[in-house]
């Protein structure tokens, strides 16, 4: 059996693994060893790698608000456990070290986080000086090395800006709203790579810091969906004064580039820059225009999750009447709605959407905001589905599968 899915790993009755999506494979391809199987229930199962036998797993879960990591955090800070703690969310990896309820060391791959980018944004090095330092950068001498060399800045200046960068990421990942995390404990003894320098920054003074943030941040999104929006300059904005710190987002609001883009220049992240288009818009200093093209990977991401409820529900209806006809129930109506511009053919016999066909017509779709006109068109498909499912199922299988929809919707609608 092959998944349809690209993070699906299908395991076949007899506990044999069947079949796996690209980006399950990838997975399994990275933690290649020995794991010892952790069931927690029907709906979960951890795999815990024992090769090296030097780690025990204190806490793991779904981020599934944007509260999620602020509350688990200060259950770890409370417990004073010590650890690693790792964040994956969308098109991101952070680590921490965590020792006495402080955060002793951070790291993290997206851009905006480098320490460099930190210094241009913190204005202790300009984006010439970060430029000829990145050019002699090796990994033997490290661009904060390089810029103290060079007279660019002091030590003093220099672990300074470390702590900069430490507090950023772990402020950013606070604000991530989706992904999994998990806090792990090294055995004594154990070897690990050690970080060049510890900081030692209480966390709940953190969290309390980092509360501001969090409320902010969905404060914005209520006017400013995600990062790939557009600002556009307003009539407005040539007759009114605007504050310094507002002028170099000013220079770069063009239609064309969005929030993103802005950030990546002015060396910052999406936070900071958030914050500033926020300012411009209440003033009337600009306008978001819809995003300048089509997410097609996360386009791809919000038709995969949905996917496994449509297949949830099909697999349920055909466990109980083999002979169902949903499939044709389904795409019959699709066909009769304004739901046929988003899924006309796509949707498979087994009942998950073929991706590749609802994209292609997704660039087709009149709208200001494409991934939340497809999210729409995805829920009225699982409603409807459900309202199908639910005259071929008994009682309680409908009402157990009704709940098990219900929490995956809810999920999904608040990524």
């Amino acid at each position: 059996m092959r998944p349809h899915n690209d993070d699906v790993l299908v395991i076949g009755s007899e506990g044999d693994i069947e079949g796996a999506g690209a980006g399950a494979k990838a997975t399994l391809t990275a933690a290649a060893g020995s794991h010892r199987v952790m069931a927690l229930g029907k709906e979960l199962v951890l795999l815990h790698r024992v090769d090296a036998n030097d780690t025990q797993l204190l806490l793991a879960g779904e981020i599934l608000s944007r509260t999620t990591l602020m509350e688990a955090t200060s259950m770890i800070a409370q417990a004073q456990w010590e650890g690693e703690l790792e964040i994956h969310a969308p098109g991101s990896l952070r680590r921490f070290r965590i020792a006495d309820s402080a955060l002793c060391d951070a790291w993290s791959n997206v851009l905006s986080e480098r320490l460099g980018e930190v210094m241009v944004s913190g204005g202790l090095l300009t984006p010439d000086q970060l430029a000829r330092c990145v050019l002699e950068a090796n990994p033997k001498r490290r661009i904060g090395e390089i810029a103290m060399d060079r007279g660019f800045l002091t030590q003093e200046q220099l672990f300074s800006a470390l702590r900069m960068q430490v507090q950023r990421i772990f402020q950013n990942a606070l604000i991530e709203e989706s992904g999994h995390y998990a806090m792990l404990r090294r055995r004594e003894g154990a070897d690990a790579s050690a970080p060049m320098l510890f900081m030692h920054l209480p966390l709940q003074g953190l969290l309390m810091q980092s509360v501001q943030r969090i409320d902010e941040m969905a404060l914005f999104r209520e006017r400013i969906p995600n990062g790939h929006c557009c600002p556009v300059l307003t009539a407005r904005a040539m007759r009114i004064s605007l504050a310094g710190s507002l002028h170099p987002v000013v220079a770069l609001v063009d239609g064309e580039h969005s929030i993103l883009d802005i950030a990546k220049v002015l060396h910052s992240d999406e936070y900071q820059t958030t914050k500033r288009i926020a300012q411009l818009l209440q003033i009337g200093a600009i306008e978001i225009k819809a995003q300048r093209k089509l997410d097609e990977a996360e386009a791809l991401r919000v038709i995969a999750r949905f996917n496994q409820v449509l297949r949830r529900i099909f697999e349920t209806v055909t466990r109980y009447d083999k002979k169902s006809d949903i499939h044709w129930t389904l795409d019959a109506w699709i066909r009769d709605t304004e739901l046929r511009t988003f899924f006309e053919g796509a949707l498979r016999p087994e009942g998950t959407i073929d991706a590749t066909r609802a994209l292609q017509h997704l660039k087709k779709v009149d709208a200001e905001r494409p991934i939340e006109a497809l999210q729409q068109a995805l829920h009225e498909l699982a409603g409807f589905a459900m309202l199908s499912a639910g005259s071929t199922l008994p009682r309680e299988a409908e009402r157990t599968l009704s709940h098990l929809v219900n929490q995956k919707l809810t999920h999904l609608r608040r990524e």
